[in-house]
């Protein structure tokens, strides 16, 4: 998807990468009742190089999917 017109002036594209591997969900905090929630693993690491690779509007895959 590339330049989406959202408002007057404003236009919104986007990237999608995929990437391949197991994951690891986190719920950190509790200090004031604020929890935040974390994913870590190979897939995001993945995405990182792909997201590089893209140009708005493309899908990029790594080569680990």
């Amino acid at each position: 998807m590339t330049k989406v017109r959202v408002a007057e002036d404003v236009y919104l594209s986007t990237r999608l990468g995929i990437g391949a591997g197991g994951i690891d969900l986190m719920v950190v905090g509790g200090e004031r009742g604020r929890w935040e929630t974390l994913l870590l693993g190979d897939p995001f690491r993945q995405l990182r190089a792909t997201h590089a690779q893209a140009q708005p509007g493309d899908l990029a895959v790594s080569p680990e999917a």
